[in-house]
């Protein structure tokens, strides 16, 4: 059986996990997989760069990109060594590493500030990613797609999108790759495919997952609960000696922004604790800039504040490239739009988050989910 970040069909969730596309896909991972479409995606992406603008921000945060779920030298089936993981984020532009051994974290495991990089020990058990600390653990509901009905007491999120879970539900991508490991031919074309299309490759079974999403939808309707990515990175997929998830390219594939006012564990905690997060898929174009507000006379909110309606409320997005947007109040979209921003009047309490997709190659891909800003009558507590 092969696991993680490839080919991997697990029969216990099977039921679960059914091969079905997610919305706004149109090629199976097989086809994505044809040469065609991979030039075609890549191309996508080079004019994604070329349009892209910078956004400029104001305000006390920074924008920092976080991996988080990363395995490192904590079992049999990790390959990956910390100083990879490291080089791996430099690579990626990464400046935050949030590693999960098994059970841990192990007395080895990195902490603090690694020639650039943070990095902050944590542990993954049993659908659970924790990162202890005397000050209190950050506890994030993992893998819910094998246990969607677990409770989220003591939890301050959840993974909202997971890259082994994307993996998880590839049976025709999994019947695909063992042929194609028993064909020189085949190996061969999918080997050089690889050596020029790795991020491609490595991108071809990226899904939307509404299982996830709703029920974070039903979390946030009544508490705050964040939302991360997990890469659930290991570098462990070599065969005939090509690597098909060395690090780097599973840190550009997607990550958690965290806006902090300092790169330091505390901060970072901070951000995350509190919802100042958004989750991207950086390999599709960098996202940094996009921000997600609400203004009023009260102020302007950040993603993870209540905010008092007070007055005229707008929530505000701002992006480096035109996308698709969908804003989301509650769980459903209120507005659907086009366009490298957007101004929305809103004059009802409750969650609103907002997706933003992109068109590649005849299709639609995810690229953004901010976490939310919570309205919210001014005599409501929360």
């Amino acid at each position: 059986m092969m696991r993680a970040a490839f080919a991997v069909f697990v029969l216990s969730v099977s039921v679960i996990l059914a091969d079905a596309p997610s919305p706004g896909r149109k090629y199976t991972t097989v086809q994505r997989l044809e040469t065609a479409h991979l030039e075609a995606v890549h191309e996508a992406r080079l004019q994604f760069a070329r349009e892209r603008q910078t956004v400029h921000t104001t305000g006390p945060y920074t924008d920092y990109r976080a991996v988080i779920h990363v395995h490192a030298e904590d079992a049999p089936h990790t390959k990956g060594t910390r100083p990879e993981v490291l080089a791996g984020a430099k690579e990626a532009g990464v400046q935050v590493v949030m590693s999960t051994d098994h059970r841990g974290p192990k007395p080895d495991a990195w902490t603090g500030m690694h020639d650039g990089v943070l990095f902050i020990a944590g542990s993954e058990d049993d659908h659970l990613l924790r990162f202890p600390s005397p000050g209190g653990d950050l506890r994030f509901l993992s893998h819910l797609e094998e246990q969607p009905g677990m409770s989220s007491e003591g939890f301050q999120g959840m993974e909202i999108y997971n890259r082994h879970t994307d993996a998880n539900d590839e049976k025709a991508f999994y019947e695909y790759f063992s042929a194609a490991l028993k064909d020189p031919r085949e190996w061969a074309h999918l080997a050089a495919n690889e050596a020029r299309y790795p991020d491609e490759i490595f991108a071809a079974q990226q899904d939307y997952w509404p299982l996830l999403i709703d029920r974070w939808d039903k979390e946030t309707a009544t508490h705050t609960f964040t939302g991360i990515a997990a890469n659930d990175a290991h570098k462990n997929q070599t065969y005939n000696g090509v690597t098909f998830d060395p690090y780097a390219v599973s840190f550009r594939f997607v990550s958690t922004h965290i806006l902090a006012r300092e790169l330091t564990e505390t901060a970072i905690r901070d951000a995350l604790r509190q919802g100042r997060v958004y989750v991207a898929h950086d390999w599709l174009c960098d996202p940094t800039g996009f921000t997600f507000t609400a203004v009023n006379r009260a102020g302007s909110f950040e993603m993870g504040d209540h905010v008092p309606i007070a007055g005229k409320t707008e929530l505000i997005a701002r992006l480096p490239i035109a996308a698709h947007l969908k804003l989301i109040h509650n769980g459903r979209i209120v507005l659907d739009a086009t366009g490298p921003s957007l101004t929305f009047t809103a004059s009802h309490p409750g969650a609103y988050r907002l997706e933003t997709w992109l068109p590649v190659d005849g299709e639609e891909r995810p690229w953004i989910y901010s976490n939310s800003v919570f309205l919210q009558s001014p005599q409501t507590p929360h």
